[in-house]
């Protein structure tokens, strides 16, 4: 639970962009001040919570089938 603007993703991006790990990366944060609140109700509120993280993934996960998809349809004509 951090900001993607110069958060600790930003960081781990940036150590990693160095390194020879050449793997997908995502920063899943909050992109600007937040409201105050309990911190549950915040987790749900910016869809940080389980159900928001799981559904961010299934989103990127669903992006990269379809590219595969097409990239395999390319190959195959």
């Amino acid at each position: 639970d951090h900001s993607t603007n110069g958060g600790v993703g930003s960081k781990i991006l940036e150590i990693i962009s160095e390194s020879k790990f050449k793997k997908p990366f995502f920063l899943y944060g909050l992109n600007d001040f937040t409201q105050s609140g309990g911190v549950e109700d915040l987790y749900k509120f910016y869809k940080l919570d389980k159900f928001g993280i799981a559904k961010f993934i299934e989103k990127k996960l669903n992006k990269w089938k379809l590219l595969l998809r097409y990239l395999y349809l390319m190959l195959m004509v």
